[in-house]
């Protein structure tokens, strides 16, 4: 178990991952966030980082996402970098969709 206090808890919403590292539906304590990955100890009871936008994916159908769902953030961090990164990811693809 991990000794890092939790600065919040998200949800994992999508499919569950090949090797049931993230159930759909579950939450998850998030330890800390580095860079732009939230690090949770996810169900493999490692603690791995994520990408808040469009992760997780199927290992096997990188097209297939996931999504979290904030359900507690006391300092309002992961509301900050969820949607910094959910504007961002936005804005590429309407720049891709403009190309097309």
């Amino acid at each position: 178990m991990y000794k890092e206090k939790p600065i919040g808890k998200i949800k994992y919403v999508g499919r569950t991952t090949q090797g049931n590292q993230l159930i759909d539906g579950k939450i998850y304590d998030v330890l800390r966030i580095s860079g732009p990955f939230f690090k949770i100890v996810d169900d493999s009871d490692d603690g791995y980082v994520y990408y808040p936008v469009k992760r997780p994916c199927e290992l096997l159908n990188p097209t297939i996402y996931g999504k979290w769902e904030i359900v507690e953030d006391p300092t309002n961090l992961i509301t900050s970098v969820l949607n910094y990164f959910t504007s961002r990811e936005k804005a590429e693809e309407e720049k891709h969709q403009r190309r097309l």
